[in-house]
């Protein structure tokens, strides 16, 4: 809608731990930009997949920053707010330095690294608890048993934002469109516990 062609990707037709196919892949569609989606998110089970989290997360992110350097391509990497941790009393900034208290929070920070490390051009966007219409989401769950009348056992020291997925993106290629580099908090408003 906004005038761009955009060619999707998925995993089914590349392995972003693949190094050398993210190359050709890059090569053969010679884009301005990419966008960065691919990502190891099962939180709980990266500790018990460690190798699996960190191929996909840091690697991945690295051989497709990697491959937009060669290109000339602006590199966007989809990162989390989970970089950081701990409680605290006010939002985090773009420029707060990171805590990651488990191991997906390691290898999403490891990905930011390796991006930044890379010599692309690049936007990194960091979003939290992402709900949206093409997967199910926490959001998704908790709506669907409130419905339903079901009883909800939650923590109770967790605080976020919760983010529409498509107002992520639209943010994300108003980012690029505007020659936005480096780190940014990319959230809807407000805030849920």
């Amino acid at each position: 809608s906004r005038g761009h062609e955009a060619v999707g990707v998925g995993r089914g037709e590349l392995d972003v731990t693949d190094g050398a196919a993210v190359r050709a892949a890059v090569r053969a569609h010679r884009p301005d930009a990419v966008v960065q989606c691919a990502a190891y998110t099962n939180v709980d089970r990266a500790e018990s997949e460690p190798d699996l989290a960190m191929r996909v997360n840091r690697d991945g992110a690295a051989h497709v920053a990697a491959a937009c350097a060669s290109a000339g391509a602006v590199m966007a990497l989809v990162s989390t707010d989970y970089v950081f941790g701990g409680p605290r009393d006010r939002p985090w900034g773009a420029d707060d330095l990171p805590g990651p208290v488990n191991h997906y929070a390691l290898t999403k920070l490891e990905g930011e690294r390796a991006v930044a490390a890379s010599g692309a051009e690049h936007v990194i966007a960091r979003v939290s608890w992402l709900f949206g219409a093409a997967r199910r989401t926490f959001v998704d769950g908790m709506l669907e048993r409130a419905l339903q009348g079901q009883r909800l056992r939650l923590v109770s020291d967790q605080f976020s934002t919760p983010t529409w997925t498509r107002s992520a993106a639209e943010t994300l290629v108003e980012l690029l469109e505007r020659g936005g580099r480096g780190v940014f908090h990319v959230t809807d408003g407000g805030g849920a516990a």
